[in-house]
């Protein structure tokens, strides 16, 4: 899906719906005090004849009676402002962002709120979307966990995913604090339904959240060091870089070699630094990692991950089963 042009549509329905805010805003604030609109009305005549003796060569900088006058008028404004308590920043140009000043680009290089925008823009049209409107914490059922002691855990996995699903909403609440999160288990344990629910949260508080498979996130990660990426992956690029939360799901289902391994030690160093927050989900045990990826790589997450084991049956499957269909 090519995103420019209607990101290029929704820049110029943001100028365009602030200029209006602003005029509307200028002619009430006019209307309830006309001696504003007679300061504003004698600045513009003023900077035009100044501007017109420039053109005409009459002067090559503003003379002092200009200067006095402009500050007189100023002076007299910043009261009128001041005993009409109005903001002093009322009459200013209106934007969305005010740091590109809704240009979406600062100096040729994409603004923060261009990335956001484009990056929820490919989030409303993922499947992903789709999921969370039905895994996320409203629906999560413990029910589906049996409650007999496991031998290898030595407690129940209904009694373990209680544990994990407050450590989920304590992660929530704490957001964003640099807490790193690894659920690993067996295949239909909910482990990505958990990482659904925590990303639809935090993405509700307005967090930015990036949100891929392994294999979309090591394939993004290499169209981008390769230069071989499409606009729409290096937007993704610039917003997993950025985004405050990234969720990294069913990692060790990717293709694996040493790009991989590099890639991911990288990125798991690089926003430790920044503090920003990564949750990875896997099949794999730490030992499995250490032996996929590397030694260093399971000692990063030993260090810097709250490590959360999920086990159980198959919760997938019992959500199939039916009368008809045991």
């Amino acid at each position: 899906m090519n995103t420019y042009p209607s990101i290029k549509e929704i820049y110029e329905q943001r100028r365009f719906d602030n200029r209006i805010k602003h005029e509307e805003r200028i002619a009430h604030v006019y209307s309830i005090c006309p001696a504003l609109k007679e300061c504003d009305k004698k600045l513009s005549i003023l900077t035009i004849e100044q501007t017109m003796k420039n053109i005409q060569g009459n002067s090559s900088s503003p003379d002092s009676s200009y200067s006095e006058a402009v500050n007189q008028l100023n002076d007299e404004r910043e009261r009128l402002i001041e005993e009409y308590k109005l903001p002093k920043d009322y009459l200013e140009d209106i934007f969305t962002c005010k740091d590109c000043r809704d240009q979406g680009f600062i100096d040729g290089v994409r603004c923060h709120c261009y990335i956001s925008l484009s990056a929820r823009m490919l989030f409303q049209n993922s499947p992903i979307r789709r999921r969370m409107e039905q895994e996320n914490f409203s629906n999560f059922d413990f029910s589906c966990y049996s409650d007999n002691v496991s031998k290898e855990y030595g407690i129940s996995p209904r009694e373990n995913i209680r544990r994990v699903y407050d450590s989920a909403k304590q992660f929530i609440s704490g957001f964003p604090d640099g807490t790193n999160m690894l659920l690993h288990g067996a295949t239909g344990v909910g482990k990505t339904f958990l990482t659904n629910c925590i990303a639809k949260d935090l993405m509700d508080l307005g967090h930015t959240v990036s949100y891929l498979t392994a294999t979309q996130f090591f394939e993004v990660l290499a169209d981008h060091s390769f230069h071989r990426a499409s606009p729409e992956t290096e937007d993704m690029y610039n917003y997993i870089v950025q985004s405050e939360l990234l969720i990294i799901d069913d990692l060790g289902t990717e293709l694996n070699n040493e790009f991989v391994a590099t890639s991911l030690f990288n990125c798991m160093n690089v926003r430790a630094l920044q503090m920003k927050s990564t949750i990875i989900s896997t099949n794999l045990s730490i030992k499995q990692i250490e032996q996929k990826y590397s030694k260093r790589i399971a000692s990063r997450i030993i260090e810097q991950y709250n490590i959360f084991p999920i086990f159980g049956s198959d919760i997938r499957l019992k959500n199939t089963r039916t009368p008809n269909n045991p």
